[in-house]
């Protein structure tokens, strides 16, 4: 942003020297995303872990329904979804509205 006697000197302006104002602001912003961007990436990290967890411990159980159905391990994955989607409403109904 600041103009020093090599851009006063040369005709041309050179965009890698010289920045307009709102460029400078728009890099300080990004700038204090940064701590956001990484407590995100350890949340993700942490939660990749407990999903691979998940998924090992469930090679362990007795996957049976019956004496012909199994429900393979990955798919169990997909319970903590199904039953996040009914635990939310009955928590936002019930319990935030106490």
């Amino acid at each position: 942003m600041i103009i020093d006697e090599h851009d006063a000197s040369t005709k041309t302006i050179n965009p890698w020297r010289l920045c307009s104002m709102t460029q400078v602001e728009e890099v300080k912003l990004v700038i204090r995303l940064i701590p956001i961007w990484l407590s995100c990436l350890m949340f993700t990290v942490v939660q990749t872990q407990l999903a691979t967890f998940f998924t090992k411990q469930s090679s362990t159980l007795n996957n049976s329904i019956g004496p012909h159905f199994k429900i393979p391990p990955a798919s169990l994955q997909g319970i903590v979804g199904i039953v996040i989607l009914f635990a939310v409403p009955i928590y936002d109904k019930d319990i935030t509205q106490a």
